[in-house]
Order: C-alpha cells, then structure tokens, then sequence
C-alpha cells in the first residue's frame, strides 16, 4: 500500500476548509467595514460642503438685504429708523447652523387682519387689535391671556 499523509484525512481536510473560510470572511467583513467608512466619509463631507455653501449664500443674501433694505437712509421714515437696526441686529448676529431664516416669508405680504391695524383714525394703538392680529406670535397671545395689563384690559374688555 501506500503511506496516507497526516494531513490528507478527512477530518484535517475539514478543519483547514473551515479556517480558510473563517480567515475569508473576517478579511471581507474587515474590507465591507472600510468601504463603508469609506462611503460614509464621503457623504459626510459632501454635506458638510452643501451646508457650507448654503450658510455663504444665505451670509451674502442677509448682507445684500442688510444694506438694501435696512439701511437707515433719508428714504427710511424716521419712525422705522430703530426698527432697521433691530432688523439689522436680529439678522447678522450669530446663529447655530440648524435655524435657518426664511428670509422670502419676510417680504410676503401679510395677513389680511393686520390692515386693521393700520386703519384706525386715532394714534391710539389698537391693543385689542394687535392681540387678534394674524402675526401677534401665539407666545405673546399666551402672555397676554395669563398676564392681565391694568388700564389697558379695562379699556377693551
């Protein structure tokens, strides 16, 4: 007969067979994990790079608008002067990242009701008005229910 090899037997055939495809696997699970980390990496930069661009653009739109619009110029009716630099203020200071001005809603035209406002003949201002307005914020409503005024809720209510 012939001499069997130590190594030739069925059962060391089998476990060799197992060791390769155990060493196989961790090599592909170690190679996914990198090419995901890779991909991830990617995404993440090109994010940050959209994000980059949109905060340069809406800087370079808030500066255009900061000196088109709110510039305290002769034109600006000196009653809005401290309006414009509260504008000013509200819209170049630092903000995080995540709260993003809708600066088109700013030149919408606004609710119907607030022309109520406007329309009163006395210089009076129109407290009751102003509180059933569209744009009074539903925070300042709130304060305003709690927070009775004195002087001020007798005349109206």
């Amino acid at each position: 007969g012939s001499v069997t090899e130590p190594n030739n037997s069925l059962q060391s055939r089998m476990k060799s067979q197992a060791q390769r495809k155990a060493r196989a696997s961790e090599k592909k699970r170690i190679t996914d994990a990198e090419l995901l980390t890779v991909k991830e990496s990617r995404k993440l930069r090109n994010n940050l790079e959209a994000t980059q661009q949109e905060n340069e653009t809406l800087r370079k739109q808030i500066a255009m608008l900061s000196q088109a619009t709110f510039s305290a110029t002769p034109s600006t009716p000196k009653k809005l002067q401290p309006v414009a630099k509260l504008m000013l203020i509200l819209f170049t200071a630092p903000s995080p990242s995540n709260s993003i001005i809708d600066v088109d809603s700013l030149f919408q035209s606004p609710p119907s009701n607030t022309q109520e406002l406007a329309d009163s003949d006395s210089d009076d201002f129109d407290y009751a008005a102003a509180l059933n307005s569209d744009i009074t914020s539903p925070m300042l409503k709130k304060i305003a229910r709690d927070h009775s005024m004195p002087g001020i809720d007798d005349e109206y209510n």
